[in-house]
């Protein structure tokens, strides 16, 4: 059974958080923070974050506005 079984419905769990390395359209590298996580018993999913823009409070913001439209899916 996995640790997210039975979780209330939009309850957020960061399964990893990671950085990657990819290239901008114009050839520059660009670090993104990843963040892997559920909600409730879905997921997992990922959203990714500009390492240079990156900031906690925004970050947690955006995955409580994911998971309150992953729970209205279907309604």
């Amino acid at each position: 059974m996995s640790p997210s079984m039975g979780a209330p419905p939009n309850q957020i769990q960061i399964l990893k958080i990671s950085e990657e390395r990819t290239l901008a359209p114009n050839g520059t590298s660009v670090t993104n923070v990843v963040v892997t996580f559920n909600v409730g018993s879905h997921g997992p999913f990922q959203e990714r974050f500009d390492r240079l823009t990156f900031n906690p409070t925004a970050v947690n913001a955006k995955l409580r506005e994911f998971a309150s439209q992953l729970v209205n899916v279907g309604q």
